[in-house]
């Protein structure tokens, strides 16, 4: 009998889903039942790599000539997320909802990215192996427990960037973490955003700052930058 493996699912199409595998390895897999994004699944090993060297050959033939003028359009910078906790990270996004740029802003996002490839990943599924990898990295503070989700949406759809947020919600609820999740959206350009110092989610938090705008910090601390933006104030359920 075949040993299934634990997985994370990372993406739905319909009854494809993407699953995340120990070791940071990806496969595609068929479900009969619905599942949803975050939630953790048992799936089969893929079959060996050998049963399809023949398509690959062909494919990889394909990917040479056809790939550059498919992937052309699609990878130019259309929008962007950030992620903070204690590591402070920019994507840039493609029109297509494809990681296309990571931008590591403090030594613990450069340890956390440390030999992960995200890049054509959805933004979604970078967004959660980020998180999960955190977490499990100890990343968050136990005395100040958010996750600083930004968007930078353009004029285009914004759909990708919803997607993403209750992913990660409902990844931070379905383990039961002790995390608040803070939303901050812009619908700024991300080009002009990812190429400065600080994330889009501490450039949102500091324009709602009327009384020190422009003071921008990428090590102020996020409990100090979430309370002078009036999110923690604003909070339903604060912290005791």
């Amino acid at each position: 009998m075949m040993m299934k493996n634990r997985a994370l699912v990372m993406g739905v199409h319909g009854r494809r889903v993407t699953v995340l595998l120990p070791g940071g390895k990806f496969q595609h897999v068929r479900m009969r039942e619905r599942v949803a994004v975050g939630q953790e699944i048992w799936v089969e090993p893929a079959r060996p790599v050998a049963e399809y060297a023949g398509l690959a050959a062909a494919g990889l033939l394909l990917t040479g000539i056809l790939l550059p003028h498919l992937m052309a359009p699609s990878t130019r910078v259309a929008s962007g997320f950030s992620l903070d906790f204690a590591p402070s990270i920019n994507f840039g996004v493609s029109r297509s909802g494809k990681v296309v740029s990571v931008h590591p802003l403090n030594t613990v996002g450069r340890r956390l990215l440390n030999q992960k490839s995200l890049v054509g990943m959805s933004a979604t599924q970078a967004a959660l192996m980020v998180t999960r990898s955190g977490v499990a990295q100890h990343m968050v503070s136990t005395a100040s427990p958010y996750l600083v989700v930004g968007g930078a949406v353009g004029s285009g759809s914004r759909a990708w960037f919803r997607s993403l947020v209750r992913a990660e919600v409902g990844m931070v609820r379905q383990h039961g973490w002790n995390i608040d999740v803070v939303v901050a959206e812009t619908h700024d350009s991300a080009n002009s955003l990812l190429k400065s110092n600080i994330s889009i989610g501490r450039y949102v938090l500091d324009t709602r700052n009327v009384a020190q705008s422009g003071m921008m910090s990428a090590s102020q601390s996020l409990p100090s930058l979430l309370s002078q933006s009036g999110v923690m104030a604003a909070s339903a359920s604060p912290r005791p």
